[in-house]
């Protein structure tokens, strides 16, 4: 049998330089071994990586009783529960997404679009003006409340009856701090290792973790059951309101199990993603000055008559589309994707046995020179003057474990870019180089990408309680 080349160290420093340093770890074994080679990661087994956009290819249309996306994902399941779209593969994976897929439909992304708005902007109000601060905090706190509004409804105007609007806003910043100091827990990229999950009397890392998922799990069934005593979720538009609304072809809708670990997934991954996303976009964009100038006056030509930001205009801004397009493709979230192989396979002449894991490698395809024209260059350009083959731009996977979220994604990174771009005028900390750092199973940018505020403009926003719109000055020159 030939197996596919792949470096001879030990599992273990194979696994410190995966964890340390992935990017340079994989271009590297790319320029010893080629498109397809091999390594080992101490207590998970082989992985095969793939850089070659037409083996990509066969992997995302393969069958997928073969190539079990779910399975490749256990490591994730202590953190998302056995119910997660992520971890699941077959039937239930089907039967899962097909429920799922209402909530993020194209078209129900613009009714998110003013409160994605709306939360950029009042966050912005509270930036600090001329020293510098870390810009990926305040991303993450802004794709949270988002997250927090668009799937319970929290602050959308429909809140569940016997609630004031006061117990209401108690139960979000609960919410939002439990989640907070959750996802810090969880982005230690150790604990991905089962040997660390050890609750040790609360006490671990782990512990605390598993403390406060407990603590989570009590208010979200507290919140599904007071929805179906009371028959309140339907008519609602937040996404918990049509998960549960949702049925199969049998008629059966989500257990509190399946609801609990959908929403779990959408509440740690959701907005940690985005939020990286969105760091390192604006990184990029404060090292191109003239691209930022472009794309600040592209956003203002997307206001209504009244002034304000349009959300539907925004979504169709060529350029804006272009530079999340190219952000996610030089800095993407997560290096590869992963498929677990039920049956044996052979692949570019390789005989890789079942068991191993086949994993198409996002940033080596990113960086293909056959494929992008000087592929380490920033160009947003790029994408506006040719179309490129689903399988060269992988920042979400692709067949039929392509992200669920991506539309949803996408459409809240351009309105919270355009919320800073129209509001502020800022620069990267002095001395400051963003470099790729990992953060739990996924990529980021250095240090939280430290800027410094130079000026805070006026916003135009809705006044929901008086349904006009209306002129807010915000703090500070400008």
């Amino acid at each position: 049998m030939k197996r596919p080349p792949g470096p001879s160290s030990p599992a273990l420093w194979q696994t410190a330089q995966w964890m340390r340093h992935p990017i340079e770890f994989l271009t590297d074994c790319a320029a010893r071994y080629g498109d397809l080679f091999r390594f080992q990661m101490a207590g998970f087994g082989t992985v095969v990586v793939i850089a070659n956009p037409d083996l990509i290819r066969e992997v995302f249309l393969g069958s997928p009783d073969v190539f079990l996306g779910g399975q490749s994902n256990n490591m994730l399941r202590p953190f998302v529960g056995d119910h997660s779209l992520l971890v699941l593969d077959g039937d239930p994976h089907a039967r899962q997404r097909k429920l799922l897929a209402p909530a993020f439909h194209g078209e129900r992304m613009l009714a998110y679009g003013q409160a994605m708005l709306d939360l950029a902007q009042a966050a912005i109000d509270r930036f600090a003006l001329s020293r510098p601060f870390a810009l990926h905090p305040e991303m993450q706190a802004i794709t949270l409340r988002v997250i927090l509004r668009t799937i319970f409804g929290i602050g959308d105007g429909t809140a569940t009856s016997g609630q004031t609007v006061a117990e209401e806003q108690a139960q979000s910043e609960h919410l939002f701090r439990l989640l907070q100091t959750g996802v810090e827990l969880a982005s230690n990229p150790l604990l991905i290792f089962p040997i660390l999950q050890h609750e040790l009397f609360g006490l671990s890392p782990w512990g605390r973790f598993k403390r406060l998922a407990r603590e989570l799990d009590d208010l979200l069934r507290a919140e599904i059951d007071r929805r179906r005593q009371r028959n309140e979720y339907q008519g609602r538009s937040d996404i918990l309101s049509m998960m549960m609304q949702a049925t199969d072809e049998q008629g059966h809708a989500m257990s509190f199990a399946e609801l609990r670990d959908e929403l779990v997934t959408m509440l740690v991954a959701g907005h940690e993603t985005t939020a990286n996303a969105l760091g390192w976009t604006v990184a990029l964009l404060l090292q191109h000055p003239a691209l930022y100038d472009e794309l600040a006056q592209d956003i203002e030509s997307a206001r209504d008559a009244q002034g304000a930001l349009d959300p539907e205009k925004l979504a169709k801004l060529p350029l804006l589309d272009a530079t999340i397009r190219e952000s996610l493709r030089l800095r993407p979230i997560a290096p590869l994707v992963a498929r677990l192989l039920a049956k044996p396979l052979q692949l570019a002449g390789y005989d890789i046995p079942a068991g191993w894991v086949v994993a198409p490698a996002i940033s080596l395809v990113h960086q293909r020179a056959a494929t992008y024209r000087d592929p380490l260059r920033f160009d947003p350009h790029r994408f506006l003057r040719e179309k490129l083959p689903n399988n060269e731009w992988l920042p979400f996977g692709g067949g039929n474990r392509r992200c669920i979220g991506a539309a949803f994604a996408t459409y809240e990174m351009k309105m919270v870019l355009s919320a800073l771009l129209s509001r502020t005028r800022m620069r990267l900390a002095p001395g400051y180089t963003p470099r790729t750092i990992r953060r739990g199973v996924v990529l980021t940018a250095s240090e939280g990408v430290p800027v410094i505020v130079e000026e805070r403009r006026a916003a135009v926003r809705l006044d929901h309680s008086e349904g006009i719109r209306k002129r807010v000055i915000a703090t500070g020159p400008c």
